[in-house]
């Protein structure tokens, strides 16, 4: 991206010498003597002499030449002006480009140095075929997510941010994904209770998350990969009906296992990683704990619970599933007055300070200059009114 922006400056750079070449030409005091008489571009189209300009200028930024030169005094001047200006220009660009080149190697020669670590060790160690090659197969996905995502631990800028704005930004970064279930939706920025209960976690592919009869942990929302559920069978059911059990596959946008935040739920079958995944966990006991602390929040979700649960007891046994958006819909639990004193994203926007300008502010302190803007924590905010307070 550096070498690429360094470029587009070039180029236009060239443009405008170009254009100040053929007009020290065209407004020469004897055009018959200027570099666009001695050329015989006085009959040509007008783009035939832009690009003879741009052509001269490109001869000025690199070691090239060409039949166009300078005729007059003014024509000389500015020749050696712009020698001047391109000799600092392409040393630039070359300094540049080489050491994008140095990095690029040096990056490249470490992934696979790391990589050759990676099979030596395998191979030292009598890691079976299968095996290693599901390992390498899943650290080349996560390394390659690794360069295409920035990874918050390679940000140790973040580190300086307080408790309260690094929960704030893990719901930023987490609820484009939440929103897709509509009681987090509606929740909007209350959701940011309980923030220390999200987490991000990679998963390999044929990585068990969960198997029939474990005690249920966490809700799991997909964010990229798939993921593959199958209800168990029970002490009753033949053999053969595992072959006509139903497969049910799950996408970016889709989660499972909800039970498990509004009551005591015990898994009743299997989901496994088909491919190499993301996914976003809710741990139930810390959600339970954060949403305590927000007492509108809680006293809507409380009444969410109790009509998820009774809806959920109406299921019959052989019907239960950790689907359950398969058994019935959240809509159906969700009431809209419980949530009509929410702020929305939209309404908080411009009162609260943003994470950019927070971390900005921060920054600069730690350089140990004065701040050009007032701090965003001192910022006055709207004062809640009795409806949306806690």
């Amino acid at each position: 991206f550096g070498i690429t922006r360094v470029v587009i400056c070039l180029v236009v750079a060239n443009h405008i010498v170009a254009c100040g070449w053929y007009s020290v030409g065209w407004m020469a005091e004897d055009p018959r003597g200027s570099w666009i008489a001695e050329a015989d571009l006085e009959s040509r189209s007008l783009t035939y002499k832009y690009m003879t300009a741009l052509h001269w200028s490109l001869t000025q930024f690199t070691p090239a030449s060409m039949e166009v030169s300078p005729r007059t005094t003014y024509e000389r001047i500015f020749t050696v002006i712009v020698i001047l200006f391109a000799m600092i220009a392409f040393s630039s660009f070359v300094s540049i480009l080489t050491a994008s080149m140095t990095q690029l190697q040096h990056l490249s020669s470490n992934e696979s140095r790391q990589f050759w670590l990676l099979r030596r060790y395998l191979r030292d160690w009598g890691v079976r075929r299968a095996v290693g090659k599901k390992v390498q197969r899943y650290l080349e996905y996560a390394y390659a997510e690794q360069k295409n995502r920035v990874q918050e631990p390679e940000v140790r800028l973040l580190s300086l941010l307080s408790e309260p704005l690094r929960v704030e930004l893990k719901h930023e970064t987490f609820s484009h994904y939440l929103a897709g279930h509509p009681l987090f939706r509606q929740c909007s920025e209350q959701a940011r209770a309980f923030g220390k209960a999200l987490s991000a976690t990679s998963l390999a592919s044929n990585d068990i998350i969960f198997a029939c009869g474990e005690q249920a942990r966490m809700v799991t929302f997909v964010t990229s990969g798939a993921l593959e559920y199958c209800v168990g069978l029970g002490p009753d059911d033949s053999p053969h009906a595992a072959t006509l059990v139903k497969r049910e596959h799950l996408y970016e946008g889709m989660w499972i296992c909800e039970a498990v935040l509004w009551t005591e739920w015990h898994h009743v079958g299997d989901l496994v990683a088909v491919t190499e995944c993301q996914v976003i966990t809710i741990d139930a006991i810390k959600f339970s704990d954060d949403v305590r602390g927000n007492l509108r929040l809680a006293q809507a979700l409380r009444k969410y619970a109790h009509k998820f649960v009774l809806n959920l007891n109406m299921v019959d046994l052989d019907d239960l599933t950790d689907l359950a958006s398969q058994l019935f819909s959240p809509l159906d639990a969700i009431d809209l007055d419980d949530f009509a004193g929410f702020s929305s994203f939209a309404d908080l926007e411009e009162e609260r300070p943003s994470l950019t300008s927070c971390c900005h502010y921060l920054y600069q302190r730690l350089r140990g200059k004065r701040p050009t803007t007032p701090s965003p924590f001192s910022m006055p905010r709207r004062r809640r009114s009795s409806r949306s307070s806690f």
